[in-house]
């Protein structure tokens, strides 16, 4: 098989996953607790959740630049990640809090970022199901896009790299840095979104939006003047 042809197959998988798949807002308390209860079971087979008595949920699922997604194949949430919108006046996110030296001067600059964070995955349907992993991220482009943004960035440890350089394009902005919370290393790697999500979106148009889809997962509810309603991917008309 030819890589044209692998990425074409991988493509139509994508495409046939994303056929049971809806995003949804994250906007109710009932719904932050399902959140909640996603994120406790993906974080502690990796160490990675405190003790059992304590809430999955922190002050900046709640900030102004914040929006918490979910992800549900067949009616189900199986993963979940929250986007940030990082302006010079919007600071909330884990890129600016790390690597300052980094993000600060973009800001400075009138740039702003896109900083998702919080990814949280049902461990058995990640297994089973691991491209649900790559529908997710394509909500992070959607926010790239929705607000015009300049930078898409991913606070990562080591062994996502990869990932990040082969579907995204993404580079290493600055030096692994320490973090006390999560005990380890952790790389900001980044790309210029403006400039590289047109290729991004033809290699694998999976990652391609509507406006309207666009508008519904992160325009004000004043704007939309309807309830937080499950949001079905249109991107049918992108692949050929």
């Amino acid at each position: 098989m030819t890589s044209v042809q692998s990425v074409g197959s991988f493509n139509q998988k994508l495409m046939t996953l994303m056929e049971d798949v809806e995003y949804r807002r994250v906007e109710s308390i009932e719904d932050l607790e399902e959140v909640a209860a996603l994120r406790r079971r993906a974080y502690e087979p990796v160490g990675l959740a405190p003790d059992k008595h304590s809430i999955m949920i922190d002050d900046e699922d709640f900030a102004e630049n914040a929006h918490v997604i979910g992800v549900y194949y067949l009616e189900q949430l199986v993963v979940t990640m929250r986007i940030h919108h990082v302006t010079s006046r919007h600071h909330d996110g884990l890129a600016m809090k790390q690597f300052p030296e980094v993000v600060g001067p973009m800001l400075d600059a009138g740039m702003s970022v896109i900083d998702p964070l919080k990814f949280a995955a049902d461990p058995a349907l990640i297994k089973e199901f691991p491209g649900l992993a790559y529908l997710t991220i394509r909500t992070a482009l959607m926010a790239s896009e929705y607000y015009k943004a300049d930078h898409l960035l991913a606070i990562i440890r080591a062994n996502h790299r990869a990932f990040y350089r082969r579907f995204l394009n993404f580079s290493p902005l600055a030096e692994p840095k320490w973090n006390d919370y999560l005990s380890c290393d952790l790389d900001i790697y980044g790309g210029h979104i403006k400039q590289t999500l047109p290729s991004i979106k033809k290699r694998y148009p999976f990652f391609n939006s509507t406006p309207f889809e666009q508008k519904r997962m992160f325009a004000p509810l004043s704007e939309i003047n309807l309830p937080p309603l499950s949001i079905i991917p249109q991107v049918q008309s992108f692949y050929g």
